[in-house]
């Protein structure tokens, strides 16, 4: 069993931090899940910075993609830096990586 990845989640001057540490695969993913919604739900510039993952499953990606189309949907915007190795591997092959960058303004699926 994985444990959760820890968070830090810091207040910068104008934007919310969340920095998952560890593995996000599907016994954790939802956890991230819960810190990501609370930090769109309320500031309007967030930044869930991946440095300090070293592991990323579709259950993360989607987990992300989640948080960013809910932050949209609020008028707010979620930013993900710091994707290395593998993590950042997986967010371009699935092209989720374009979507979190901002570069694309979708407010979900279709």
């Amino acid at each position: 069993m994985t444990p959760p990845p820890a968070t830090d989640t810091r207040h910068g001057r104008d934007i919310r931090v969340v920095r998952p540490i560890g593995e996000i695969d599907l016994e954790t993913a939802p956890a991230l899940g819960v810190a990501l919604a609370a930090a769109v739900q309320r500031h309007p510039r967030v930044c869930c910075d991946l440095s300090g993952v070293s592991f990323c499953c579709a259950a993360g990606v989607n987990v992300l993609l989640e948080a960013a189309y809910a932050a949209a949907r609020a008028g707010h915007h979620l930013h993900v830096c710091g994707a290395r190795g593998l993590t950042a591997r997986v967010l371009h092959i699935t092209g989720a990586d374009g979507v979190l960058s901002g570069s694309a303004r979708r407010t979900g699926p279709e």
